[in-house]
């Protein structure tokens, strides 16, 4: 989702942050996250879907029963009667930005700092589980590691948190270890001798 202008970030906050509250209250805030993570998947992927939740050319009450009809019973109870209060609202068109401020605001409730982790290559589970754990210790919390692909990256990786990029320090240590794996091909990282490995990598 690209970067929305003050007063829409504002909005959805509101929304957001009503949202997270009620289902804090109802101890429902992860599983109604997961929902939410699955429905923003759908609008990435399905042109269709988005534009029937969030253009202003739908009419209302249209897409209200459409919801209830498709939604109720297969999603959450508090998923359904959020987007129906969106929707009788007029503020569908935020959807994407209400849905990502959820999940910004459920995380730094949580103290869960996203790491946004960008390689030429996709991640094998041994790295990925390597990265994480350096980024923890540079935190000092629980992260959620956000990873891309760009195969024209010439440093092969590039790690910020949040919007900062990483200092240089942690940096040169978390590709040591990137292109040091990567070194070894088709190696696996298996046993103790290797974890002495890994760990020493990010001395």
């Amino acid at each position: 989702m690209g970067a929305a202008d003050p007063k829409t970030q504002a909005i959805a906050g509101v929304y957001a942050d009503a949202i997270l509250g009620l289902a804090e209250e109802r101890k429902q805030a992860d599983a109604l996250l997961d929902e939410i993570v699955e429905l923003q998947q759908l609008l990435d992927t399905d042109a269709t879907l988005g534009a029937f939740l969030t253009s202003a050319q739908i009419d209302a009450k249209q897409r209200a029963a459409t919801i209830e009809k498709v939604l109720r019973g297969r999603a959450g109870d508090l998923l359904v009667d959020a987007l129906q209060v969106i929707n009788a609202k007029g503020r569908m068109e935020l959807l994407p930005e209400i849905l990502e401020s959820y999940r910004s605001a459920h995380d730094a409730a949580r103290k869960i700092s996203e790491v946004q982790v960008t390689t030429a290559v996709p991640l094998a589970e041994d790295l990925r589980a390597s990265l994480k754990a350096a980024a923890e210790r540079y935190t000092g919390g629980a992260v959620k590691l956000v990873e891309s692909v760009d195969e024209s990256l010439l440093g092969g990786l590039i790690v910020r948190v949040g919007d900062v990029k990483l200092d240089t320090s942690l940096s040169r240590h978390l590709r040591r270890l990137y292109e040091t794996v990567h070194e070894h091909g088709d190696r696996a990282i298996h046993g103790e001798a290797e974890k002495r490995f890994v760990e020493g990598a990010l001395v």
